[in-house]
């Protein structure tokens, strides 16, 4: 279900099935995925911990995040001002401003921002491919969400790997055929892959996404948990889809990117 914001003809007001959640999105710029919920889901929460989403875009995970776990601090921190600024409208739209902030800034500088070991969490949904990889929208918006241009990934780790404090947790979703890269790039940064999970669209298929938790100064084997499998069927989600959706539909949720 969706209904216009009002005094914005191409923005709308989605739900996220999650509590009352509804989020503002602009049909003008990119929209969240169903990457960002997964993640989301994946990514576990503490009572009292400060949490850093990374290029938070629309600023659903934040949101997603603040439903989860009720007592905790979240921020996301975006790049593009009109991106942050619909993601801090989400942010009073739900009554969260006290518990979920919005920053527009780079991700570079992000540790100058935060300051440094002082994030319990941070969580990203990067852009997935290297800059030049394939055709670069026009869009400074889109191409940023889809790009590593303006985001490129050894920025994000070095800044992730700046902000959190030892034994803090960097929860990322990514393409599945850059897990040797990730893994060998988070090892050098002292962000030891503690939990894995790929994400196949059908059982049988190849997997196309990946979700890991790395830990800032971890030490270990690596938890390999079961594949997720999204669909069951062509447009039906799979049981444990369905589980994290919460047998709600989110409106407004791309399945690819």
């Amino acid at each position: 279900m969706t209904m216009p914001a009002a005094g914005d003809a191409e923005v709308r007001i989605d739900l996220l099935g999650r509590g009352g959640l509804r989020i503002l999105q602009d049909a003008a710029a990119p929209g969240f995925g169903l990457d960002a919920v997964l993640l989301a889901d994946f990514a576990a929460v503490r009572a009292g911990e400060r949490v850093l989403d990374l290029g938070t875009g629309t600023g659903v995970i934040p949101l997603l995040l603040a439903a989860k776990q009720p007592a905790c601090h979240i921020c996301g921190l975006e790049l593009m001002p009109q991106m942050a600024r619909l993601a801090a409208r989400s942010v009073v739209l739900n009554q969260l401003a006290g518990r979920v902030q919005i920053r527009c800034g780079d991700i570079a500088s992000a540790a100058a921002m935060f300051g440094r070991a002082t994030q319990d969490v941070v969580v990203s949904n990067p852009p997935y491919y290297r800059d030049g990889a394939g055709r670069l929208n026009a869009s400074p918006l889109f191409a940023a969400a889809r790009s590593e241009r303006f985001c490129p990934l050894p920025v994000l780790l070095d800044s992730t790997a700046a902000l959190l404090r030892p034994q803090g947790r960097f929860y990322l979703v990514h393409r599945a055929a850059r897990l040797a890269e990730l893994v060998a790039a988070l090892e050098q940064r002292s962000l030891h892959v503690e939990r894995l999970r790929m994400v196949q669209p059908f059982a049988g298929k190849a997997a196309n996404l990946l979700l890991m938790m790395a830990k800032k100064q971890g030490r270990g084997d690596t938890e390999v948990l079961p594949p997720l499998v999204v669909y069951c069927a062509p447009g039906r989600y799979g049981e444990e889809m369905e589980q994290i959706y919460g047998r709600d539909f989110i409106s407004g949720c791309h399945t690819d990117r």
